[in-house]
């Protein structure tokens, strides 16, 4: 089966880490299982689940959002709360969706599925196509964001995609950056202390080939699509 390696074993890497850190005895478990499939497709669930603390029904709604650790999460104290919150976001590019079940004092579940093409025996891997094989030079993102725990956050994603990322607070800057060094992307916020984000992303436009909205204004909502302007989403849900 064709997979992307490096995010899987980044998200399997976080899930089981997650759970060893609050499982102070009993197990931590992995499961991977065909659930349907035809000799071209098949539909993987990868599954971990825990005999840890566990967690309510609060903590399980903000479970993936950034720098949110839930109440055994703030009494652990390491971490900055981003671990699950970047998993969603690599599974979701991936084309699945992370789904977390427990009960207080009885453990958690995490589990997804991926749909992955299917590669006979022996059979030539196809190549990965553009822009996948681009190198790590072709991969320098300029972020715009006045929001330090929003920088940090797409920081660490995009770090986690193999990016190169310079961050900076405001349009003036990003327009500095812009003018002394080559981007392949910019992620620019809507709302910026020293103007809209609609205005600086007509100006990188001029400059840079590809300007995106940053999920924080994806998620607003007051967030509507801006062709005229040129940016596009980056990401479109959570």
């Amino acid at each position: 089966m064709l997979v992307d390696v490096d995010r899987l074993q980044q998200v399997l890497g976080n899930l089981l880490g997650n759970s060893m850190k609050f499982t102070q005895s009993g197990f931590v478990a992995l499961q991977v299982r065909s659930l349907s499939g035809d000799e071209r497709n098949a539909d993987i669930e990868f599954v971990v689940e825990d005999s840890g603390g566990g967690m309510g029904a609060e903590d399980l709604k903000r479970l993936f959002k950034p720098f949110e650790k839930g109440e055994l999460g703030d009494r652990h104290r390491s971490g900055a709360g981003l671990g699950l919150s970047i998993s969603q976001e690599l599974v979701m590019l991936m084309g699945g969706r992370i789904e977390a079940s427990s009960v207080p004092g009885r453990g958690a579940r995490f589990q997804f599925r991926l749909g992955l093409p299917i590669v006979a025996a022996g059979a030539p891997v196809p190549s990965i196509s553009e822009p996948e094989v681009r190198d790590r030079a072709d991969r320098r993102v300029l972020l715009v964001d006045d929001d330090a725990l929003n920088r940090e956050f797409h920081s660490l994603l995009l770090g986690a995609m193999d990016c190169e990322v310079e961050a900076v607070d405001c349009g003036a800057e990003a327009l500095k950056a812009a003018a002394r060094s080559d981007f392949s992307v910019c992620l620019v916020d809507y709302e910026l202390p020293d103007g809209k984000g609609t205005e600086l992303a007509r100006q990188l436009r001029a400059i840079l080939p590809s300007v995106v909205w940053t999920f924080a204004w994806l998620q607003s909502p007051d967030y509507r699509p801006m062709p005229q302007v040129g940016a596009m989403p980056w990401m479109t849900g959570s």
